[in-house]
């Protein structure tokens, strides 16, 4: 895992359900990050966002 700096965003509602987004991170080193996640019960859904599909390195330049 990197040294790159990123949050999680952990929400509980009032049925218990937890969700939880990585930002900051690019690629699939968010899955080490949230790892232990999995220990507290039953993953239900696993949704990627756009940057879960990046490269860690991967840079965008937009020229108009």
């Amino acid at each position: 895992m990197s040294n790159t700096p990123h949050s999680l965003e952990i929400t509980i509602d009032a049925d218990g359900k937890l969700t939880c987004e990585v930002k900051g991170v690019k690629g699939k080193e968010c899955t080490n990050i949230t790892a232990w996640l999995d220990e507290l019960g039953e993953v239900t859904e696993d949704r990627h966002t756009q940057d879960y599909f990046k490269s860690p390195d991967q840079r965008l330049n937009v020229h108009r």
